[in-house]
């Protein structure tokens, strides 16, 4: 029986890459959290970009099918290598609504702390500096935030396709099912290129805050 793969899992992108900038700054004395904001935002980037490796496995699953509409003993190892590859997927899903959870509560802290801190300041020149850059780190977070969700919006139609194409395969995983799954595998395979360019501007989005935090433009948290 074909595994289900869970939709639910799959949170989005926001939630990996905004607990990067908002979590990271939560827990460390001032003046490392910079560095250690670059590390973290570097660390998800890494991790987007093997995300886009697992989508390129899957289309390269999709493709293999395409090649035994004439070959019946073909179709079940090329099934399975799609449900390999749906695995991998759901996988680094289950691992993003992890540190989504993570991130719901350290951003609070985050929140709570940056606000403790500016409380202690008499100057008020130093106040609205404070607020200034907490105000950027903000920005950096929405900016991410705005990209991820055209990330998980092309995410869940891709996975939706990849799963009704492996049910349907393990019922009938012959070359004649997969001539008449046409349809779904091309549907499939536009959503997973709509996914990868959707990925790629998320990367972008990222490079783009730490050239920014790198160079001091949000201040030195």
């Amino acid at each position: 029986m074909a595994p289900r793969v869970r939709i639910s899992s799959v949170v989005p992108f926001a939630a990996l890459a905004a607990s990067v900038v908002l979590a990271s700054c939560a827990s460390d004395e001032p003046g490392t959290r910079s560095g250690k904001m670059l590390t973290d935002l570097q660390t998800i980037r890494a991790e987007i970009v093997d995300g886009q490796r697992r989508v390129d496995g899957a289309i390269a699953s999709l493709d293999a099918l395409n090649s035994t509409t004439s070959a019946n003993y073909q179709v079940p190892a090329a099934a399975a290598d799609l449900r390999k590859n749906i695995t991998s997927v759901d996988s680094a899903a289950t691992s993003i609504r992890t540190r989504y959870d993570d991130m719901k509560a350290r951003q609070l802290e985050y929140q709570a702390k940056w606000k403790e801190e500016r409380s202690l300041f008499a100057d008020a020149s130093l106040q609205k500096s404070s607020e200034a850059r907490a105000a950027k780190v903000q920005s950096y977070f929405d900016d991410i935030s705005k990209q991820a969700k055209e990330a998980k919006d092309a995410y869940d139609p891709f996975i939706r396709s990849l799963r009704e194409l492996d049910t349907y395969l393990a019922n009938d995983p012959s070359a004649g099912a997969v001539s008449s799954a046409q349809s779904t595998v091309k549907n499939a395979k536009k959503a997973g290129e709509k996914l990868k360019d959707e990925l790629d501007g998320l990367v972008k989005q990222i490079d783009k805050t730490t050239t920014d935090l790198g160079s001091g433009g949000a201040g030195r948290p």
